[in-house]
């Protein structure tokens, strides 16, 4: 049973370029070695233990009224809307978490800069069984989506008293395996994109 699981979650993880792990380029061809197959077996078959096996009958999360009515009732996307509507999906008090945008040099406009590494888009702060979420304002609305859903599947992780490494690719992994690979991998290369009279910004 384990076994076939990991298989169907396997082609999910093909779409998103997780195997080696991300890749570098949109257009890389697809590889894999025997360690990364068996990292990945092993983070779903811990994710199993610590979940249980997924309905097979269940479909993967869309970003649709069907899944996000808040986010979606609304002209513009915001995060507190898509807050509310992963807590419903992953069954978490929504009391428990808040949150706070907050602004960096990425907000100032008319001055260039060069960032050296992954910015940081959002981060969870848990303080005893409360979490709060800081998230970076210039985020657009398939990046704000996609790091959303991480944080909260370090929360989901949290709540269910499973004991892991804070690593992306881990988190990556539990988002799919709660059903949201779909959504990751329209997302996966967003990093946000913006410009203003001579200067560009991705």
């Amino acid at each position: 049973m384990v076994s076939e699981v990991s298989e169907e979650k396997l082609k999910t993880f093909r779409i998103m370029g997780l195997f080696g792990f991300i890749k570098k380029k949109k257009n890389a061809d697809f590889q894999i070695n025997e360690d990364d197959r068996i990292w990945v077996e092993e983070t779903i078959n811990f994710l199993i233990s610590g979940f249980g096996l997924p309905n097979k009958n269940s479909e993967l999360i869309s970003f649709s009224e069907k899944y996000f009515p808040n986010t979606l009732s609304n002209n513009k996307v915001n995060a507190e809307n898509i807050i509310k509507d992963l807590s419903d999906m992953l069954e978490l008090d929504a009391t428990k978490i808040s949150f706070e945008i907050y602004t960096d040099i990425r907000d100032i406009q008319n001055v260039p800069y060069e960032i050296d590494g992954v910015p940081l888009d959002t981060y969870t702060e848990k303080t005893g069984n409360e979490y709060k979420i800081y998230i970076a304002n210039s985020l657009n609305t398939g990046r704000l989506l996609s790091r959303l859903i991480r944080e909260f599947s370090y929360i989901k992780l949290c709540e269910n008293e499973l004991r892991f490494h804070i690593e992306d690719n881990f988190l990556y992994i539990t988002a799919v395996y709660l059903g949201f690979g779909t959504i990751l991998s329209q997302n996966f290369f967003d990093t946000g994109y913006s410009t203003d009279a001579f200067w560009e910004t991705r």
